[in-house]
């Protein structure tokens, strides 16, 4: 019997507007988070882009191991050469519900929205 891996999904905030859909960007990005979280915590985490709205990017990891990955994106200061900051918003279990907590948590603030996440 096959059993289907369980899967967070977190919302990042980039402080630059940054590509995370090209190969060689989120290459360095993992290579960035493995310097923190290690072979094996990549590897348990696992961690897949899914999509991205403007500065606004989703991440798949697997359930257990979001703790630790939204950890070692906190030490991400420089992508490519060039710095930039993550900011971890939000992380739930489906895409809807991560922009739904999102708006409600943001619901006062008039800056960035998510609402194409």
């Amino acid at each position: 019997m096959i059993l289907k891996r369980k899967s967070r999904y977190v919302l990042i905030e980039s402080s630059d507007s940054i590509d995370m859909g090209a190969a060689s960007n989120w290459n360095d990005f993992k290579s960035r988070i493995g310097e923190f979280m290690g072979i094996a915590g990549i590897s348990a985490a696992n961690p897949k882009f899914v999509k991205q709205s403007g500065n606004f990017f989703v991440v798949r990891v697997n359930r257990g191991s979001e703790d630790l990955f939204v950890a070692a994106t906190a030490f991400v200061r420089q992508l490519r050469g060039e710095k930039i900051g993550f900011y971890t918003l939000c992380t739930s279990g489906t895409i809807a519900a991560l922009a739904r907590k999102y708006e409600v948590a943001h619901a006062n603030e008039s800056a960035g929205t998510a609402k194409d996440i």
